[in-house]
């Protein structure tokens, strides 16, 4: 905190007491000796990274060194999303991004069901649905992928922004959140320019 008045640690705690005593921690005050030690003791110390699992059900061949499997299994998805099923465990939950009601989600759960849905999608653009991937960033526990959703009728291209959001454990993905920005709107759009 010395090294700004606009900066202020934001402690976790459980209970009134420890967040009293977290309170006290302005009026600590240390001497640019002490200040040096802790400086140094830091700068000293690597920082600990999770370490990508060595073999996982979503590790690709030809993946890029250092990427982590999950950021394979999103490319490959994303590139061809009749693969999902590979990937996914059999009760795998997809938060649509089609919503039921004001607020709410559809959700599909299961492989099957799962899997139906997506190729549902494929089948409304007449196979010319692209998903072109700007980012993709994910961990052992979840991912995200950035990009914009394409389709093409009558030679009229529609294209609108996602993001998709995932759940894996141990590679296998568990859940998945479609936000696409007006969904029903994409598909509306694609159909009015089919004529």
């Amino acid at each position: 905190m010395h090294h700004s008045p606009s900066i202020l640690l934001i402690p976790g705690t459980t209970s009134v007491a420890h967040l009293e005593e977290n309170m006290k921690a302005d009026r600590v005050s240390l001497d640019p000796g002490e200040l040096e030690t802790l400086a140094r003791v830091a700068s000293s110390v690597k920082p600990w990274r999770p370490e990508p699992p060595a073999e996982a059900p979503g590790a690709l061949e030809g993946s890029p060194a250092g990427e982590h499997p999950n950021v394979a299994t999103l490319r490959t998805l994303y590139a061809d999303l009749t693969r999902l099923r590979d990937f996914a465990a059999e009760d795998v939950v997809l938060h649509a991004a089609e919503r039921e009601t004001p607020g709410g989600v559809k959700r599909v759960v299961g492989r099957d069901a799962v899997d139906a849905k997506e190729r549902a999608l494929i089948a409304m653009t007449d196979g010319t649905l692209v998903m072109d991937v700007q980012h993709i960033v994910a961990n052992d526990h979840f991912g995200t992928v950035l990009g914009v959703l394409r389709g093409t009728s009558e030679g009229k291209t529609i294209a609108m922004p996602f993001c998709g959001v995932w759940r894996f454990r141990k590679g296998v993905i568990l859940e998945h959140w479609e936000n696409a920005y007006d969904v029903t709107r994409f598909f509306e759009n694609l159909v009015a320019a089919g004529g």
